[in-house]
């Protein structure tokens, strides 16, 4: 029973790896696809990579833009409970700034 018990925890960590790996992915690709991009057309955009919807917002200063890339997809959410558990729709927010050439 115990051995059984193990199992499933390996198993469950596994999942959650893979999880975190593909919603790394997507940000990746979302971030080179904007880094492809001229300086001038970097702007709000929705995209969708695999299971994750993808969406930039984009703010703008003299030399430079604030882009908040929105990741939504499965991933680990806290539970009424405060325990983790995986949900299909976590959103997830990383900033990145794009520098004028």
């Amino acid at each position: 029973l115990g051995m059984g018990g193990a199992t499933v925890v390996i198993i469950q960590q596994i999942e959650l790896a893979d999880m975190a790996t593909e919603r790394s992915a997507a940000l990746q690709a979302s971030i080179e696809r904007m880094r492809a991009l001229p300086f001038d057309s970097v702007a709000n955009k929705s995209d969708s990579i695999g299971l994750y919807h993808i969406y930039w917002d984009v703010r703008s200063a003299s030399q430079w833009k604030a882009v908040d890339i929105v990741t939504t997809g499965p991933g680990l959410k806290t539970s009424p409970g405060g325990f983790p558990i995986l949900a299909q729709s976590v959103p997830d927010t990383f900033t990145y700034r794009v520098m004028r050439p």
